[in-house]
């Protein structure tokens, strides 16, 4: 290891607990839905409402939803929920493992099926889990994993790093300051297993899907060497402390290199989802202002979501859009429907 730098942190928000370090949340886009009149409500500035829609005891850390409008949920203990259209739950998979410097992701294939990945040996392994009970092996990860998502065709991508060299991190809070190489890759796994790396550069926290199906990165920082400036560095879920450093240059791109989307200042861009008119709700920190909720439209500037709760929206840990609604999960264990 090399000397630590030392420097000073402003975590913005009222994160609660640094127990969500090395936590994680799915970013995959429903496919189903009208959003005019949330898009309409954000533009005119009016507050949102946050309905209550399942609670567990623990930390909720990543949510998906399938073609019939049924939620997936993982919990920071390693449980996996169902919540059912009619507002019932039920547990379906329990005992799911984080890898060291990676993050527990959930996708739900076409056909209803669940990919998650559980750290096996200290090393990511992809696993189905079939919705009539039962899984099996899909693949083993190279590197650390960071995010999941899967296409039309039930093919599945993986957001991940790798590193050579020394890595410097430092602790209270435990995050990397210096790395001689660092790289994020997505990589397209099908449906026998064999694998295609479709990009490669900074760090994909967060993968979904916009309506054409085309597949975008949320990226922190650059492929290569990096050291941390002695200087306060700020994130919008602390899923992603350990990456802080990286959190100033974020930006969302189509993994393929052909696109790019203006977000503005905004900086920490942790979850995101696309709406049924092509626009975005974003996760993120602006330039001045907390961790909040932001619509991305192009041509104009984000617009913050607004709540009558108060404070509701900063401590989330994913999102997700279906049927026309926007939902999100926080880490005091509760799922949301935004009315």
């Amino acid at each position: 290891m090399k000397n630590p730098i030392t420097f000073r942190f402003t975590v913005k928000s009222i994160f609660l607990t640094v127990f969500v370090l090395f936590c994680f949340s799915s970013c995959k886009k429903s496919k189903s839905g009208i959003s005019e009149n949330l898009i309409k409500k954000i533009e005119e500035g009016n507050n949102l409402d946050a309905e209550l829609i399942f609670e567990c005891e623990d930390p909720l850390i990543a949510v998906d939803s399938d073609a019939e409008g049924n939620f997936y949920l993982v919990s920071y203990k390693g449980d996996v929920f169902r919540i059912l259209k009619n507002g019932t739950s039920e547990k379906i998979y329990s005992g799911i493992q984080i890898c060291g410097f990676s993050l527990t992701s959930l996708t739900v294939l076409p056909e209803g099926d669940l990919i998650v990945n559980d750290c096996v040996e200290d090393k990511d392994v992809l696993f189905k889990i079939y919705k009539n009970g039962g899984r099996s092996k899909v693949a083993e990860i190279e590197g650390n994993l960071l995010s999941l998502t899967s296409d039309n065709s039930g093919k599945v991508l993986v957001g991940g790093w790798v590193s050579e060299g020394n890595l410097t991190v430092q602790s209270n809070p435990n995050h990397l300051s210096a790395a001689e190489y660092i790289a994020g890759k997505v990589v397209k796994i099908d449906e026998n297993g064999e694998t295609k790396e479709v990009y490669n550069g900074g760090l994909p926290m967060c993968l979904s899907n916009d309506e054409t199906g085309n597949t975008f990165a949320a990226v922190w920082g650059r492929k290569g060497g990096f050291e941390a400036e002695s200087k306060s560095y700020h994130v919008a879920d602390l899923r992603h402390m350990f990456w802080i450093t990286l959190s100033e240059d974020a930006k969302i791109i189509s993994v393929n290199g052909e696109k790019k989307i203006n977000t503005g200042d905004l900086k920490s861009i942790s979850s995101f989802e696309f709406l049924d008119d092509g626009s975005l709700v974003v996760q993120a920190i602006p330039a001045i202002g907390g961790a909040g909720l932001y619509l991305v439209k192009e041509g104009s500037d984000p617009t913050e979501l607004t709540f009558n709760q108060e404070k509701i929206d900063q401590s989330i840990t994913g999102l997700e859009f279906s049927n026309g609604n926007l939902y999100f999960i926080n880490v005091d264990g509760k799922f949301y429907k935004v009315k």
